[in-house]
């Protein structure tokens, strides 16, 4: 192959590679997507409390939020839930540690105010439900059953 015609054939090969990884990537969003994911519901047994015992009985509702430890993002996130729970109306808020190996130290949400804080090490968030979104806020029903999510930074309460 003369020097001329490889360099003819780099553009090709260049765009054969490119086309092999979005087809790569859109294959694995499509399994993604077509995973048998379970419907969410909050069990407090899956999860490991953190911190205090939760005061969550007699929640008419529990915003749950996603949250990493690791993620700056999300400590934002939990601000904006907090401000936007609505206030006197049974709703409760909790924080759920998603994506850590490990249990993160204490004192990394002791400034939070929650009315609990769950550890997800069993990857049910994730795995289970098939959930990816730190800071979303998962909304259940005060017996555990699942009512719909909001997304991180949401403005308002519906």
């Amino acid at each position: 192959m003369t020097p001329a015609r490889g360099r003819r054939s780099l553009p090709l090969l260049f765009v054969a590679v490119c086309a092999t990884l979005v087809l790569a990537l859109g294959l694995s969003w499509a399994h993604d997507r077509m995973a048998p994911w379970s419907e969410p519901r909050f069990e407090p047994a899956q999860f490991v409390a953190v911190g205090p015992p939760p005061a969550i009985d007699g929640a008419r509702e529990l915003w749950l939020i996603a949250v990493n430890p690791l993620c700056p993002h999300c400590r934002q996130h939990l601000a904006r839930a907090a401000a936007a729970l609505p206030r006197g109306s049974g709703t409760r808020l909790g924080i759920l540690l998603v994506d850590t190996p490990k249990l993160p130290a204490a004192p990394a949400f002791a400034n939070v105010v929650v009315d609990g804080m769950w550890w997800d090490v069993r990857d049910t968030w994730r795995r289970r439900w098939g959930h990816r979104v730190y800071g979303e806020v998962l909304v259940f029903d005060g017996g555990g059953r699942y009512l719909r999510t909001l997304p991180p930074g949401f403005e308002s309460a519906p």
